[in-house]
């Protein structure tokens, strides 16, 4: 494959990404950093595709230098914090949760994905604040979510505020 800019790569490589060729788009990605190992985008996306792939450990290395090159990207930290909740490292997940939420207050995915770690912690209220934030968020963006995901998100607080109860 011929070499473009590091711009043109990676759009290329999002291109595979989302298409679902991932293979090839880890292999453009990999062709990035070789040439510049700190360019964040390919540290991050690189990180998503070996999340997906089960190896959480090298993700989670490839997605904290992906945030500490550019601390300002929130999804950076919302898909750091993924990570860091699937192996169970709850308190390192809220706090990439908080972050990615100082940058962008309207993430909707990153307040329900924190109140998903507060539950499981036992922090109902929290957890149920971060779900109705969520809902709020989904409800008034121009961009409707696809029903059943927001079915579901309100039956988890439903849920939740039903146990409350008891």
């Amino acid at each position: 494959m011929q070499r473009g800019t590091l711009a043109e790569d990676l759009s290329k490589g999002l291109q595979l990404h989302q298409a679902g060729r991932l293979a090839e788009a880890k292999q453009l990605y990999l062709g990035i950093l070789l040439r510049d190992p700190n360019y964040a985008d390919a540290l991050h996306l690189l990180g998503v595709i070996v999340a997906g792939e089960g190896d959480l450990s090298r993700a989670i290395d490839l997605i904290s230098q992906a945030t500490r090159a550019r601390p300002e990207i929130a999804n950076y930290h919302t898909n750091l914090a993924n990570v860091l909740k699937q192996v169970e490292r709850f308190p390192e997940a809220i706090a990439s949760y908080e972050r990615a939420l100082a940058l962008a207050p309207g993430d909707f995915v990153a307040l329900a994905n924190l109140g998903a770690v507060l539950a499981s912690i036992g922090l109902r209220d929290e957890a149920i604040e971060k779900y109705s934030l969520a809902l709020n968020v989904i409800d008034a963006s121009p961009q409707k979510l696809a029903p059943e995901h927001r079915e579901a998100l309100q039956q988890e607080l439903d849920s939740m505020l039903a146990s409350r109860l008891h």
